[in-house]
């Protein structure tokens, strides 16, 4: 086989073929059975909520800062806050969104790239976007 031929891609078995019925099965779970207040919540002032209102969705927002700020778990405390507004108006429990990001953050593996900060970047650039 020449040194540049493609790998052909693993077959699938059940180990790494998940549906999209069971992942919503998984996410159901996580938000029932998690209660965001025991869960060590990043510690963000009410004072740095608001400026991180003001300042999300800036082209120019600065995430490693924010991550190292709120001790590794910016995609919680970017989702809360860009979601603070529609969750009141929606009538949805604060808690609940808690859970559903503190889920989806928790099932980021230790990666350089694609980590929760990636996933706080890509949401901060979604509402930059969204903006013009």
């Amino acid at each position: 086989k020449p040194w540049n031929a493609p790998n052909p891609p693993p077959p699938m078995t059940q180990c790494n073929a998940v549906s999209f019925d069971e992942n919503i099965e998984v996410m159901s779970r996580a938000l029932r059975a998690r209660n965001w207040e025991r869960l060590p919540s990043p510690k963000v002032s009410d004072d740095f909520s608001r400026v991180l209102q003001k300042k999300l969705g800036l082209w120019h927002f600065d995430i490693f800062r924010l991550t190292s700020y709120v001790g590794g778990r910016p995609l919680v405390v970017v989702g809360d806050v860009a979601l603070r507004h529609a969750v009141s108006k929606m009538h949805i429990e604060a808690s609940r969104v808690r859970n559903f990001l503190d889920s989806i953050e928790a099932r980021y593996v230790p990666n350089p790239y694609h980590n929760s900060m990636h996933g706080a970047d890509v949401m901060n650039n979604l509402l930059y976007f969204l903006r013009l």
